[in-house]
């Protein structure tokens, strides 16, 4: 069997049903398993398995917005409108 291969933040977030946007933003926070091309680049491109992203998905509860939660019970109490910053 051949080794499985490498796809791009686009792929996994058709697989995903998701925006590839979103798909960077869970990576960056540590909930997708991603592969930098070059780590030591300041800008990171990432490439991903599938079946490391599903594992992951499956063991952590995962769903389309990100979080282990639904989209409508997420925390917004912190965040200000822009007009209002530092006040």
């Amino acid at each position: 069997m051949p080794p499985e291969p490498y796809v791009s933040a686009r792929v996994i977030a058709e697989h995903l049903d998701i925006q590839s946007r979103q798909v960077l933003a869970m990576t960056r926070a540590g909930k997708l398993p991603a592969h930098p091309v070059d780590p030591t680049a300041a800008r990171k491109q990432w490439r991903y398995k599938v079946s490391e992203v599903d594992a992951a998905i499956n063991s952590h509860g995962i769903n389309s917005n990100g979080l282990g939660q639904s989209a409508d019970q997420t925390d917004n109490k912190t965040r200000q409108p822009r007009h209002q910053k530092g006040k």
